[in-house]
């Protein structure tokens, strides 16, 4: 039984992989992505409070577009040269939302980790 949960965990985990590379090419697919960081980098406080409320939704589509989101802002920071600015808002935002696993679990999978 507990074998059988295991591989439905897996299975799981690795269908929203899936679904949240396809959503992340598609989002790309619109915009060149140097362009849609220089976009973001005008809007860079919009995007963070676009990221809050998705994770205020509480659901699995809304907390995908947030981390595709926030994997676009750590491009971005990257690029600016402030990466460290990134992962101080990244841990206060793992902070704030630690009680919801389901978040917690696509930030690491998506490599959103605490540094």
């Amino acid at each position: 039984m507990r074998t059988e949960h295991t591989r439905q965990q897996e299975q799981a985990r690795a269908q929203a992989r899936r679904a949240e590379q396809r959503a992340r090419e598609s989002h790309l697919d619109h915009l060149d992505h140097l362009d849609h960081l220089d976009h973001l980098a005008e809007n860079t406080q919009q995007a963070w409070q676009d990221i809050a409320h998705l994770i205020g939704r509480k659901q699995p589509g809304p907390y995908d577009t947030a981390v595709t989101l926030l994997k676009d802002l750590r491009d971005l920071h990257d690029r600016a040269g402030t990466p460290e600015e990134f992962a101080r808002r990244l841990d206060d935002l793992r902070e704030q939302h630690r009680g919801k696993p389901s978040l917690m679990r696509r930030l690491t999978d998506a490599g959103l980790t605490p540094r």
